[in-house]
């Protein structure tokens, strides 16, 4: 357990010490960056069911 906690202190130092503005600002980010990354992956989706036809594609 107190390995998890000094790795958490080293990866993350400023959500340990910055505050909660700086934590909602992190937390911010990294949604920011999963919606980009989603809109990426529809982009995809959408060329390839172009590529194969929609039922090409379901599973």
């Amino acid at each position: 357990e107190e390995d998890l906690q000094q790795s958490e202190v080293q990866m993350e130092p400023d959500l340990q010490c910055g505050g909660p503005q700086s934590r909602i600002q992190i937390m911010e980010d990294e949604l920011a960056a999963k919606s980009m990354a989603m809109e990426e992956l529809s982009r995809e989706l959408e060329e390839i069911r172009a590529a194969f036809g929609a039922e090409g594609v379901q599973q």
